[in-house]
């Protein structure tokens, strides 16, 4: 007996809506200040010299292996403290279901759907 059910009506989306403009919407905003972290001279000492810097470290062999960037040598002081300024930009969250509703496939499913 279906008399007591009703077909349920999901709000319509407006996938005729026009794309916004590149050139129209943000080519005339100005960009915001680069974020710059306060660095404590006394916690900060193993990076402050060279953490700002465009290419940091390139000049020292030591570190760096060149002007590719591709292998670090880091002794263990940089490298704790680069991850202790880090771990503001790192996640907490680690259930993957969280992010569910922001997995690119299931939004490509759901767009394909409607």
């Amino acid at each position: 007996d279906r008399r007591h059910f009703k077909r349920i009506r999901l709000p319509c989306f407006d996938d005729e809506e026009p794309i916004l403009d590149y050139a129209d919407n943000l080519l005339d905003v100005e960009p915001l200040d680069a974020i710059e972290l306060e660095l404590d001279e006394e916690e900060d000492e193993s990076i402050i010299e060279w953490f700002y810097d465009h290419k940091p470290l390139i000049d020292d062999p030591r570190f760096v292996n060149g002007t590719s960037y591709k292998k670090w040598k880091l002794p263990l002081p940089v490298m704790s403290n680069l991850y202790r300024i880090a771990s503001q930009l790192l996640s907490d969250i680690v259930d993957q279901n969280y992010f569910y509703l922001f997995d690119k496939d299931s939004f490509i499913t759901a767009k394909s759907l409607n």
